[in-house]
């Protein structure tokens, strides 16, 4: 829409009107510009201003403006007001309560002063105000954002990795650090649950009439004998078979 200047015709004497002004010498009485107010009587253009702005705007040489985003502001300011840090506000905002802390990110959760990280251990979807600890023995870095992100420790010496966590190796049976599952100990060696190296597995004593060697138990042969737990054998009594 143009804008444009309009005179009214005045008796000798009379008062201009608001929102207008004349000069010496004038006619009739001038409007002021779109937008700008003068008291009634106004003797020239430079008594015409424009109205202090309402809350949520602000004043410029070219009269009011809107607010932008995550600013605001009272009525008759002169700029715009930041919201405090991280906080954010819709265009036009006309106070501080305007301003809000946006919804926080996956791995974060909303506190008093705005968002912060999940520690250890825990997870956060978007816009959470508290963070979810993994379950049972699954641990998580800080500012995981999902569940998935959850996962068991490695397992330690002599235990394996399950679904369900971390289990003991059964007797006879050995695993290193972080293994998914057992090893069988060498044919004919044992081992206690829980071993970690094949240095723990070993030969079980011998029964009687054996006796251990590097490779295991082997049979006593003829004219001799042995104990339980026997590292060699023993010949019979001279003249016995």
């Amino acid at each position: 829409k143009q804008w444009y200047q309009r005179r009214v015709a005045i008796t000798a004497g009379e008062e201009c009107g608001a929102d207008s002004y004349s000069e010496d010498g004038a006619i009739g009485c001038t409007a002021c510009d779109e937008g700008k107010i003068s008291s009634a009587g106004s003797t020239g253009v430079d008594q015409c201003y424009y109205a202090p702005c309402s809350a949520g705007d602000y004043m410029t040489g070219d009269g009011c403006e809107e607010c932008e985003e995550n600013t605001y502001s009272g009525d008759g300011a002169d700029a715009c007001t930041s919201c405090g840090e991280g906080k954010i506000s819709p265009v036009g905002s006309d106070n501080e309560d305007q301003c809000y802390y946006a919804p926080c990110s996956a791995g974060n959760f909303m506190q008093e002063d705005g968002c912060q990280e999940c520690g250890e251990n825990m997870y956060s979807g978007d816009g959470a105000d508290a963070c979810i600890s993994c379950d049972g023995l699954k641990i998580a870095p800080a500012g995981s954002g999902s569940a998935d992100d959850c996962y068991y420790a490695d397992c330690d010496a002599g235990s394996y990795m399950t679904d369900a966590g971390c289990v003991v190796c059964a007797e006879n049976s050995v695993a290193e650090a972080g293994s998914d599952t057992c090893t069988p100990c060498d044919e004919g060696k044992v081992s206690t649950a829980g071993a970690a190296t094949a240095d723990e597995c070993y030969y079980a004593d011998c029964s009687a009439g054996n006796y251990m060697t590097d490779a295991g138990c082997e049979e006593c042969g003829e004219d001799t004998y042995s104990g339980a737990g026997a590292d060699s054998c023993s010949a019979c009594d001279e003249g016995k078979i």
